[in-house]
């Protein structure tokens, strides 16, 4: 249909692209900055949620911090 060989498409499918979740590490980042360092991960989901009306799982939350070296 799109007359793109099989390989093209997986090759696409493959590729590593920039990370989809920089947004929300870099608004997880601020908020943790903006309250001194306090917040774990389910008091930071509840944060996302009143500031930005964004739903983000726990486990996510939870694997995004501590990507960005954050420990609490």
């Amino acid at each position: 249909m799109l007359q793109v060989s099989r390989s093209s498409c997986y090759a696409y499918l493959k590729r590593k692209d920039a990370d989809p979740d920089a947004d929300l590490k870099e608004k997880i980042l601020d908020i943790y900055h903006q309250r001194k360092k306090t917040f774990g991960y389910r008091r930071m989901q509840d944060e996302l949620y009143r500031q930005e009306r964004r739903r983000v799982n726990h486990k996510k939350v939870l694997r995004l911090m501590q990507e960005s070296g954050i420990r609490r």
